[in-house]
């Protein structure tokens, strides 16, 4: 093997052992909505199987909207319970920023960053729209990613 060949096949395994080390699995959980109707005494509920209680990640909340939705921003309650029951409730303002008209449009923003689950098990997530109206048109879907 000459030296430019062993020196082209050790920049390919830098770069392969680079790259793996930049890997970072991602982890979407999204619910299905009738676009039609969240009324918001109904919780969209996915659920986080953890495996892993020491790794740091970020959770973003992932929203699909169409042009149905009539809010410049979705306000939603975010219900975290922990596999041992431990339960945490905040409020979350996802902007719209479609520019378009027709179909669908995605919407993903940081929640948390920094987090490590500290528990193995399932945990559950449950959003409940904090809107004006009682029955909210527009929203297709919403989850978490993550990362």
């Amino acid at each position: 093997m000459s030296v430019m060949n062993l020196f082209r096949c050790l920049c390919i395994l830098s770069l392969m052992i680079f790259l793996g080390g930049c890997y970072s699995p991602h982890e979407i959980h999204i619910a299905e909505i009738d676009e039609k109707e969240w009324n918001v005494t109904d919780d969209v509920e996915v659920i986080y199987e953890n495996k892993d209680t020491v790794t740091i990640h970020s959770i973003n909340i992932i929203c699909r909207y169409t042009e149905q939705f009539a809010y410049d921003r979705l306000v939603v309650g975010v219900h975290f319970i922990s596999p041992k029951g431990y339960n945490w409730t905040d409020t979350v303002g996802l902007k719209n920023n479609a520019v378009e008209k027709g179909g669908y449009y995605e919407r993903e923003q940081l929640y948390r960053d920094n987090v490590v689950f500290p528990e193995t098990g399932r945990y559950i997530i449950k959003f409940t729209p904090v809107m004006p109206e009682n029955n909210l048109q527009g929203i297709s879907a919403i989850g978490i990613n993550v990362r």
